[in-house]
């Protein structure tokens, strides 16, 4: 039985790197993009849907009842395996 805070750890952990990805990316985008209206826009439209599914996700979150666990081996699995 894995506990489900489990994978709210390993999103957590997750999202550090794609924040580091993301400064990465934003960085890219204002420092070598052309100096137009359009680099601007591109970027704002970049971060609006980050936000977007980051906060959607979120709020998805915490709706989850996080003291519940998952059984990754159902406690019949003995009956799959032989056929029963």
């Amino acid at each position: 039985m894995i506990p489900l805070s489990y994978f709210l750890i390993a999103w957590i952990i997750l999202l550090a790197i794609f924040g580091f990805l993301l400064l990465l990316t934003l960085i890219q985008m204002l420092r070598h993009g052309l100096p137009m209206p359009s680099t601007y826009i591109s970027t704002f439209l970049f971060l609006a849907v980050i936000a977007f599914v980051v906060l959607g996700v979120g709020g998805h979150l915490t709706t989850v009842d996080w003291s519940q666990s998952v059984s990754l081996i159902p406690s019949n699995a003995n009956a799959y395996l032989i056929g029963l």
